[in-house]
């Protein structure tokens, strides 16, 4: 799955320094395609002009680096993607410093790269990392807050850290239905996701009622 977050999530409460920067990284990059060309070949070929043009450290050339990333990993050539990951990364820390929410949102995509490619100590430690940025600079109850807590529980589970997993999920759905406009999906997964939990350690009494709520 292409890691792009919801930007609705953000809308409401993100300031529009961190609001642009979020439509920068996250939304797809439009580009003309070639007759013949895949789309694969016409986001690396895009990349390439704007290199020529602009520098392969400017900063304009990140959001068609996430494009290329995203479909890199879409492709399954997860060292490749892993490349450009680590490059996104970089242009954003340069550009706006460790603390801020783009950077935020590049350890997000690279922990769901490192999932996808079975490396679950250092998904875990992107997904801390990016939890951290967003828990300092937005407010306390944000909803991206609840998607990376969201993400983190659910790959905790899938280790086997139960208890940690359940501790993240539980702060997920407490900010997620405590929303002035709740995304009842959203509340809806992490429902599901804590019912999993507690399936897996045989607490039945606390899966039901989560399950039947989802």
């Amino acid at each position: 799955m292409t890691p792009i977050a919801n930007l609705n999530l953000a809308l409401a409460t993100t300031s529009p320094l961190i609001l642009s920067t979020l439509f920068l990284s996250l939304t797809p990059t439009v580009f003309f395609q070639e007759p013949g060309e895949t789309e694969l070949e016409a986001a690396k070929r895009r990349v390439a002009e704007l290199e020529a043009e602009l520098g392969p450290e400017h900063p304009d050339i990140a959001s068609n680096l996430n494009n290329l990333a995203n479909l890199l990993q879409d492709s399954n050539s997860l060292a490749e993607a892993l490349l450009i990951r680590r490059r996104v990364l970089a242009l954003y820390e340069k550009s706006y410093g460790p603390n801020h929410s783009a950077v935020a949102t590049c350890f997000y995509n690279l922990a769901s790269l490192y999932k996808d490619m079975g490396s679950y100590a250092k998904a875990r430690s992107a997904y801390e990392s990016a939890l951290k940025i967003n828990e300092d600079v937005l407010e306390e109850n944000h909803p991206s807050i609840a998607l990376y807590l969201n993400d983190l529980g659910v790959l905790l589970g899938g280790i086997g850290e139960h208890s940690d997993a359940e501790a993240m999920l539980l702060r997920a759905l407490s900010i997620r239905e405590k929303s002035t406009n709740p995304d009842r999906l959203a509340i809806s997964k992490t429902l599901r996701a804590l019912g999993g939990i507690y399936t897996k350690q045989a607490k039945y009494r606390l899966a039901l009622p989560m399950i039947k709520k989802a």
